[in-house]
């Protein structure tokens, strides 16, 4: 009867704490934490040092303005530091320089971006049209420009550059390596 007893009492412990441990699970939560997010790989250029209207010009010996060109710099910063490449999307020109593009003296007209160890011609037109195959990515920051337009003076009337409001648009894109 004590083995009865006792048998009894260890049946009612194994079931009441199997009823407990049931009941904990039964009031159990659950929660699913998803966590998610996006960098864009995105570049800017700060054009705070853009020199858009200084403008230089190149004479020969008899004063004659063979080429004009701008020079400055703008810097690439990227949300990744690193290194960047930069492609050159369009230009634009003022009326100018298209009439310029449609009379005979042109040579040609070419946009090059530099840093201290990369040098590369990003557009081109006319005889100096030899743009780098395949650009090498510069390092983000501050990089040098520079934009030139340069005519053959006609022989007869050595007219070179005629005097007019010259200009250029130039749409670039800058991604991460």
């Amino acid at each position: 009867m004590k083995n009865l007893l006792r048998n009894s009492l260890i049946a009612s412990v194994v079931a009441v704490a199997g009823v407990v441990s049931g009941a904990g699970a039964s009031f159990a939560g659950s929660a699913e934490l998803k966590l998610n997010g996006n960098i864009p790989a995105s570049c800017e250029f700060d054009q705070s040092n853009y020199s858009n209207s200084e403008i230089s010009t190149t004479k020969t010996k008899d004063n004659i303005d063979t080429s004009i060109y701008w020079e400055g710099t703008f810097t690439v910063s990227c949300n990744h530091g690193g290194k960047v490449n930069i492609t050159v999307d369009s230009v634009t020109e003022s009326e100018q320089v298209a009439a310029i593009r449609k009379g005979s003296s042109l040579y040609g007209e070419y946009f090059e971006v530099f840093d201290s160890s990369i040098y590369q011609k990003l557009w081109a037109n006319g005889l100096l049209s030899s743009v780098t195959p395949s650009p090498q990515p510069y390092n983000t920051g501050l990089l040098n420009y520079l934009f030139v337009l340069q005519v053959e003076p006609d022989a007869a009337g050595q007219t070179g550059i005629v005097a007019g409001d010259y200009g250029y648009t130039i749409q670039m894109t800058a991604t991460p390596n």
